[in-house]
């Protein structure tokens, strides 16, 4: 196979007015690749999944794959940012050992960043860097950002891995797993390491990988990402993705999102979450993502209670219900006018992942609508330590956009369900004691 050079080298000039800004300013070096066959929901699938099952994911791609583990897996870091893996590959005909670890991740314009480790470098520009349209609901995104730290074994930052991708080609807009493609930029950003700042394996200052040793491990790269296709549409629509079941019934994945462990959290507390959500004055909805949610209410008679006629709500079973509810979204204060309604489990097209299932769509409880065309699957059980959330978007086919591919919403999935742990036993707790 044909190695491509660099698409762009660049030399960035330093901070301005820092006296204390290094000799030599950090190194960009990028590099373009086309993926076909696969979209960008399941490139980002597989970041999350990169190290999982001793491999399965990364070490099929090419036989210099050597291993892959997580030694901060997402269960610990409670999330992708601050996950980090140890690989093993060979590189020109010696073993390189990384340490990565994520450091943040953004759909979002700058600013937007999710709770990251360390921001993207100030003079980094990423191809794909905002997006277009709603928080909720199909919406068109540019693309996804991600930032990898280059971590030496005494824990020094040596250098960045920026990776910054999008869709280009065409998905289920009719109906059939499409001709799927994605442009994606490859961004290796090296300090200048001199001084204090300097690794203690480095004999000299320098930059940690050079300009040769890069285009090395790109080209190890290069053969990992182009065997992607090969091997991530059978993980993507196999059973992690439940998309498989879901076709049978003219439905799609659009995004999956495993948020890991939630310590102190149980199941029957998630249970409770919902059936009192939108109870006054709309705290618990606030609490959830309080960047973004602003303001909750159960509509009129289609609180739990009311459903059930009786206060005593099933504490291991969601009641249907709906409320309105305003939301912080990309462009400013959204009222969601025809509210969010939690259906009856019946009308999702597959069970949940997990033990219990809360799904969720557009609507007005007692008032008939069309059948959703989307819903967003909320999926939980408990397990040692905690309980495990996984939040699944999915959509009727045919898509009305190819960009819905994009799982728009996964950022705010992913905020949700990190805040959980840190809000929820308390408050349920204290309303068990107030209340029972």
């Amino acid at each position: 196979m044909k190695k491509s050079k660099p698409d762009v080298v660049r030399t960035m000039p330093g901070p301005p007015g820092l006296a204390a800004a290094p000799a030599n300013p950090p190194r960009q070096v990028t590099f373009k690749i086309k993926l076909k066959g696969v979209n960008a929901t399941m490139v980002t699938w597989w970041f999350n999944h990169i190290a999982d099952k001793g491999g399965a994911l990364w070490k099929p791609l090419s036989k210099k794959n050597k291993s892959i583990n997580w030694d901060v897996s997402l269960q610990q870091a409670h999330g992708l940012i601050g996950s980090l893996f140890v690989s093993e590959q060979e590189v020109a005909g010696e073993t390189l050992k990384m340490r990565i670890q994520y450091a943040n991740w953004s759909t979002q314009p700058a600013g937007r960043e999710l709770m990251p480790l360390l921001p993207f470098p100030a003079d980094y520009t990423p191809q794909y860097p905002s997006p277009k349209g709603r928080m909720l609901g199909p919406g068109e995104v540019n693309g996804f950002n991600m930032h990898m730290l280059i971590l030496d074994d005494a824990g020094f930052v040596s250098g960045r891995i920026l990776w910054s991708y999008a869709n280009a080609g065409g998905d289920d807009t009719k109906g059939n797993i499409g001709d799927y493609s994605v442009d994606m930029y490859v961004t290796f950003y090296m300090t200048w390491m001199e001084g204090y700042n300097r690794p203690p394996g480095m004999d000299k200052d320098g930059y940690y990988y050079t300009e040769k040793l890069i285009n090395k491990l790109w080209a190890q790269f290069e053969e990992v990402l182009t065997a992607l296709p090969k091997y991530l549409p059978g993980s993507w629509w196999g059973e992690d993705s439940q998309d498989a079941a879901c076709r049978e019934k003219d439905w799609t994945v659009i995004s999956v999102l495993d948020n890991g462990v939630l310590p102190g959290v149980t199941a029957r507390m998630i249970t409770w979450y919902w059936n009192h959500l939108g109870d006054a004055p709309g705290t618990n909805y606030v609490l959830w993502a309080p960047t973004s949610h602003n303001t909750i209410g159960w509509m009129p008679g289609c609180s739990p209670a009311e459903i059930l006629g009786t206060d005593k709500l099933p504490k291991d079973e969601v009641v249907v219900g709906a409320m309105t509810q305003d939301i912080q979204g990309t462009r400013g204060l959204v009222r969601g006018d025809m509210g969010v309604m939690w259906l009856d489990n019946s009308v999702s097209p597959v069970p949940g992942y997990y033990k219990y299932l809360n799904n969720v769509s557009g609507g007005r409880c007692g008032v008939e609508n069309p059948p959703p065309r989307f819903q967003l699957l909320h999926t939980w059980q408990d397990v040692p330590g905690g309980a495990v959330w996984r939040t699944s978007i999915i959509s009727k086919l045919p898509l009305a956009s190819p960009n819905t591919q994009q799982a728009f919403q996964f950022e705010h999935s992913w905020y949700e369900g990190s805040t959980c742990a840190g809000y929820l036993p308390q408050l349920y707790n204290k309303w068990v004691q107030e209340n029972e």
